[in-house]
């Protein structure tokens, strides 16, 4: 089974800000990877000079990377910014140590807008 991850067009993002995530990360990236989304998903990461190896596990995963400077990071600024450079109509909004359990996780949160 193949990725569905991509950093290409998709209809569905999926935005995480990130900064040396660790292990909790990676255990993220694994879940995504399992997920069982028709034509995968757009997944964007913005990163705020991590050191740890998330940056290039973020870019292992098929993730459009985003830098911004730690120095000017909000919250609110760097879910913005990645919103800006998604392509989907809908984006999922996650945290870099929220792992989702399964792999129906995005497909089971797009259920309604199936019929939208």
């Amino acid at each position: 089974m193949s990725s569905p991850i991509t950093k290409d067009f998709r209809p569905v993002s999926v935005v995480i800000p990130t900064w040396n995530g660790g292990a909790r990360y990676l255990e993220l990236l694994r879940v995504l990877e399992t997920q069982d989304i028709a034509g995968g998903f757009q997944l964007v990461v913005i990163d705020s000079g991590s050191k740890d190896g998330t940056r290039e596990a973020s870019v292992k995963a098929g993730a459009l990377l985003v830098d911004q400077d730690q120095s000017t990071f909000n919250h609110g600024a760097a879910r913005n910014r990645g919103i800006e450079a998604s392509s989907g109509a809908v984006i999922v909004l996650l945290t870099q140590d929220a792992v989702p359990i399964g792999s129906s996780f995005l497909s089971n949160m797009l259920k309604p807008y199936k019929d939208a």
